[in-house]
């Protein structure tokens, strides 16, 4: 059972998460949204490589005042997804943020080569070529963002 956090506090309004937070408060919200359960300071600390715990729960705190944490009664501390985050667009596939739109493109691809399979000889090559050149569309955004969000979890805070 979690606490709630107060609604004035609450870290999504309109301020994407990314311009709020960067560098090691942006780790933090990452591994915690990562987790599968709430997760304790120390265990924060050791997972991330902070030097001691205050380092990891200073984190906390400014995150749990975002709304974007939210501690449990047990004193453990877990993730609150934020909606107007570009973070949104990604979803968690093996452990890992993957754009949500590389998914898409796969799927498209898949029934690309299945309708290929199944027509051929008798293929229409019009329709198949202009799916392809969409597809590839999509996998350039789905690469681009995949790029960004790599280059984010790196970046320091703009403001906050």
């Amino acid at each position: 059972m979690a606490r709630e956090p107060d609604k004035k506090s609450k870290g999504d309004d309109e301020t994407p998460v990314e311009l709020v937070l960067g560098g090691q408060a942006l780790r933090v919200y990452l591994e915690l949204l990562l987790s599968k359960e709430p997760l304790g300071v120390r265990e924060l600390q050791r997972r991330l490589g902070f030097k001691s715990p205050s380092s990891a729960k200073h984190h906390l705190d400014r995150l749990v005042r975002l709304g974007l944490v939210a501690k449990t009664f047990d004193g453990r501390y877990r993730a609150v997804e934020s909606k107007t985050s570009i973070l949104s667009a990604y979803t968690m596939i093996a452990g890992s943020f993957i754009p949500r739109i590389i998914p898409v493109a796969a799927g498209l691809l898949a029934g690309i080569i299945a309708y290929v399979v199944v027509s051929f000889p008798y293929t229409d090559w019009i329709p198949v070529g202009l799916a392809l050149i969409g597809d590839l569309f999509l996998w350039i955004e789905g690469i681009r963002m995949l790029r960004y969000f790599k280059r984010l979890v790196k970046t320091k805070r703009v403001k906050g």
